[in-house]
């Protein structure tokens, strides 16, 4: 099938899906798709994550997602009974990173070591090998809505299968993050049909009655140094893919970089570009909810520091006018938390979110300066993409990767074009240092060499790759 941003028809989507379900004996579970629909209709309200959401922003209510998964069934179900308990709004359940690159086989393994063992040998839970019929304990035995890291670094398709099956409502889905972090060689246009696919499945849901939110998150790439505005123009083709596949509830979602003011610019700017990028394309009927993922980067190792840091990344979200977030354990750097240290965090965060929600954020000059930068960089980048693609958007991103226009600093995909580094200014924000083949208004290449020479003017140094670096650890190394 010659990859194009149109809607697959049923007959291509249910050829695929015979395909997908026969990988892994467990497939075999989530086949009938009439018996998941069944199953899923009995959820209350509350446990449909589009419409716990939906109920959450009429109430002005930021929801909190603590992270649970390990290798055993019992422990993870007791880790979020336990965190659930202390004030959690949903989960997000992160696969192992075996089923993250379709290890099956060694993933089993992890499992039985795990219970061998007794004690935690596996970084998240593996969805496929425990397969539909034991995954539903866990949305039984919680009553809060799940959402899972459906898309994998590869092919996610499967995963999400089971998920969805299992009766977790929400999942990520991402084209090009993964790709850009967490592959080497994956072929983009079989990942972009992987995408298409995962969504189409999402929709065929909704199209019968239970509603199904996916994330549309490029959040990742700012671990490495990818710009605001890379992430945002990432998000905006995701969408256009998702929207094309028939989805009908859309979360934006942005990862602080550290500087307040470009920050929030960034949070709020989002769905406002994604929705002019909707409505262009004739998609008018899709929900946006916005979301944030905390700093993805080196945390502090102190873990008052990190509590800091998670509370200072609360605010952001807060700021930003986010609708729910994932939250970070203290102990983020150092280990896996437990469940204790999740439910701590959890009160941390949603008391700094009463705290910040009373406050009001100053949309001054700066402010306005920042947002304007940005729109420029997301626009030039969407454009040009939609552009290469002869305005198909499916086709533009994969012609936009192999051209440079899209592109991160440090990138372990083999496709990229590694030409670009970013750099932070004296005040935090992140700044291009080299922006490559990345077609950056004139107005904003030369906006950002101001910002860093400010902070070489500041600093008495040059701005060069030893400062990129230590950016790059900049919350891991700040000292009292």
């Amino acid at each position: 099938m010659e990859l194009s941003n149109r809607r697959w028809t049923d007959e291509e989507f249910l050829k695929a899906r015979r395909e997908v379900l026969a990988y892994w004996p467990t497939g075999r579970e989530a086949e009938d798709l009439n018996d998941n629909l069944e199953y899923l209709r009995q959820f209350p309200d509350h446990k449909i994550f589009a419409k716990r959401l939906a109920q959450a922003k009429r109430d002005n209510y930021i929801m909190i997602l603590p992270q649970a998964g390990t290798g055993t069934l019992e422990a993870t179900l007791e880790h979020m009974l336990y965190v659930e308990a202390a004030g959690a709004d949903s989960f997000f359940i992160q696969c192992d990173p075996y089923t993250r690159k379709l290890k099956l086989e060694e993933a089993q393994r992890g499992i039985e070591l795990s219970y061998q063992e007794g004690r935690r040998m596996m970084t998240g839970y593996p969805f496929i090998n425990y397969g539909v019929e034991k995954s539903r304990k866990i949305s039984e035995s919680v009553n809060l809505p799940l959402h899972f890291n459906g898309n994998n670094d590869e092919d996610g398709r499967l995963l999400t299968e089971i998920g969805f099956a299992s009766g977790f409502t929400c999942c990520l889905m991402f084209d090009l993050r993964d790709a850009l972090t967490h592959e080497k060689n994956y072929p983009l246009e079989q990942r972009i049909r992987n995408n298409q696919y995962i969504c189409r499945l999402a929709a065929y849901y909704t199209e019968r009655g239970v509603p199904f939110e996916l994330l549309a998150a490029a959040t990742s790439i700012a671990c490495v140094g990818g710009t605001q505005g890379m992430g945002m123009a990432i998000e905006i083709l995701d969408c256009l893919t998702a929207a094309e596949q028939g989805v009908k509830h859309l979360s934006l979602s942005s990862e602080p970089r550290g500087n307040l003011v470009q920050d929030v610019a960034a949070f709020r700017l989002m769905p406002q570009l994604a929705e002019e990028y909707l409505h262009r394309f004739g998609y008018h009927d899709v929900v946006l909810s916005s979301q944030m993922i905390p700093w993805g980067g080196e945390w502090p190792r102190d873990q008052w520091a990190a509590a800091a840091f998670m509370a200072w990344n609360t605010a952001i979200a807060v700021f930003g006018g986010v609708n729910w977030f994932h939250h970070r354990s203290p102990t983020q750097a150092i280990g896996i938390p437990s469940q204790e240290n999740n439910a701590a965090s959890v009160g941390l965060c949603r008391f700094m979110i009463n705290l910040v929600q009373k406050q009001q954020f100053d949309e001054g000059a700066h402010y306005q300066v920042e947002k304007a930068m940005l729109a420029a960089e997301v626009n030039a980048i969407v454009e040009k993409a939609i552009e290469m693609g002869n305005g198909d958007p499916a086709v533009g991103r994969l012609r936009a990767l192999e051209a440079g226009v899209i592109d991160v600093p440090f990138p372990s995909y083999e496709l990229c074009q590694h030409r670009v580094l970013t750099i932070r200014d004296a005040n935090g924000a992140l700044r291009w240092f080299d922006h490559g083949n990345v077609p950056l208004p004139k107005e904003v290449v030369e906006y950002h060499r101001q910002k860093v020479r400010e902070r070489e003017l500041s600093q008495q140094r040059p701005a060069d790759l030893d400062m990129v670096i230590e950016d790059i650890r900049t919350y891991s190394l700040i000292r009292n």
